[in-house]
């Protein structure tokens, strides 16, 4: 077997097209290139892109064709692509994103019975895991699921009513706190439900400024009556709380009904 030893590397391997290319046409006297395969490749990428190379230029920027922003040509703003100038991608990371969920979305409004379809047989092949997760989630998070059963519900009625949903968990975490704990009517320390201050009958809005921590007695006992008739009426009745309920709220003090029908409700 005929050995032939490369130029560059000065490495020895047999005279073969498998280590070295070939030199195709007539001007050539000799039948194989004097590089070695990998020695010639690696030459010609760092002629071609070794000028570009991101490694050695951080000083080159780029512009994105999509938005047009300027960019470093680095891979915190471009995906990294071999065979690309600068050896990044066309488009910046942002608008590679966009195109990708958008894509993703047409694909699915197109699929969607066979996505349908998938996700059922995954979800019979793999329900005890689904399940458990589900058990583990409620048990870790139960005041945050029963929150969510809750919004929904409101969701649904409010949507319905044309009013706006817009309480957070982390509202009702904060107004409990603001409330030390306890019911913002009669002041004791008990399990706590969420109470609108206007009823949901009456157009009460699931938000921020509707929304008090009440114990279930007093929540029952309201029911939809106005506040301030019902509370003036209990035995419990505070002067003081009541105005840090309607400092809480933002309310200016006036009458449920008056409130109402001056939105028209």
């Amino acid at each position: 077997m005929n050995i032939k030893i490369c130029k560059k590397c000065g490495k020895a391997f047999p005279a073969t097209t498998e280590f070295f290319y070939a030199n195709v046409g007539p001007k050539y006297k000799e039948p194989l290139r004097p590089k070695c395969k990998q020695c010639w490749s690696k030459e010609k990428r760092e002629r071609c892109f070794g000028q570009y190379n991101i490694e050695n230029r951080q000083d080159v920027y780029k512009n994105c064709p999509e938005c047009g922003n300027r960019y470093p040509a680095t891979t915190e703003y471009f995906y990294k692509a071999k065979g690309r100038l600068f050896g990044v991608s066309v488009k910046c990371r942002s608008c590679s994103n966009k195109q990708s969920v958008e894509s993703s979305k047409k694909w699915y409004i197109a699929n969607k019975e066979h996505c349908a379809e998938r996700w059922q047989r995954y979800y019979r092949k793999n329900r005890e895991y689904h399940l458990e997760r589900a058990r583990k989630y409620k048990e870790a998070n139960p005041e945050k699921v029963k929150h969510n059963y809750r919004r929904k519900d409101r969701r649904r009625r409010k949507e319905k009513a044309g009013l706006p949903v817009t309480f957070t968990i982390e509202q009702w975490l904060q107004c409990k706190e603001h409330f030390k704990h306890k019911c913002a009517y009669c002041g004791k320390k008990k399990k706590l439900t969420q109470d609108h201050f206007v009823a949901l009958v009456n157009g009460g809005e699931y938000t921020r400024d509707n929304i008090l921590p009440a114990c279930i007695n007093c929540n029952s006992s309201k029911n939809n009556k106005d506040f301030f008739d019902w509370y003036p009426e209990q035995k419990f009745y505070s002067a003081t709380r009541e105005r840090k309920i309607l400092q809480y709220l933002n309310h200016d003090g006036k009458s449920q009904q008056i409130t109402l029908l001056a939105l028209g409700l």
